[in-house]
């Protein structure tokens, strides 16, 4: 299928920060869903392609403020493993993906990981540490509705419409 990338549904967010001597860059994507049909899945992996374009531009450039950079957010990975065309398209270009501490799912259903932290191997891997996974609020948020386990549907239409349909994600960095 002939598709061409013809630019963000959600236009990426970027920032950079720098703690001592060492500067990250970090880009936060909520990316194309659309369907599962072949159309809709290159549209994804298209766009996901272009954020690990961009990124491997920032750590080559030596113009760029920093070489450590850390692309996240919701890249809709249908599975996080080779084959899959989306990740395929995330790591085509050498990001990398660290497996989480946490075993619950980023989507309030907990049985899927759209949502990753990538970084490219060397000195931005060395940074972080053996932490890195979801952050489960399911317990912290809304009590009161969480306590009350018949009414699981109501709690998620809840997190959705006031928070989020996905749990946010954390990373855990050393220092240089």
């Amino acid at each position: 299928m002939n598709q061409t990338f013809d630019g963000f549904d959600r236009t990426p967010y970027l920032a950079a920060f720098q703690a001592g001597k060492t500067s990250l860059m970090m880009v936060n994507v909520h990316l194309f869903f659309g369907s599962e049909s072949a159309r809709d899945m290159n549209r994804r992996a298209l766009e996901t392609f272009a954020v690990a374009k961009w990124a491997r531009a920032r750590q080559k450039s030596k113009f760029s403020f920093a070489r450590n950079v850390f692309a996240m957010g919701d890249f809709n990975i249908p599975k996080k493993k080779a084959g899959d065309p989306v990740f395929d398209a995330l790591t085509k270009l050498g990001l990398e993906l660290p497996a989480h501490s946490s075993e619950i799912g980023s989507n309030l259903s907990s049985d899927k990981h759209y949502d990753q932290i990538a970084y490219f191997p060397g000195e931005s891997k060395n940074l972080i540490s053996s932490a890195v996974g979801i952050f489960d609020f399911d317990g912290a948020i809304f009590p009161t509705l969480w306590k009350d386990g018949n009414n699981v549907k109501n709690f998620r239409a809840y997190l959705r419409y006031y928070i989020s349909d996905h749990r946010p994600m954390w990373i855990q960095l050393r220092p240089a």
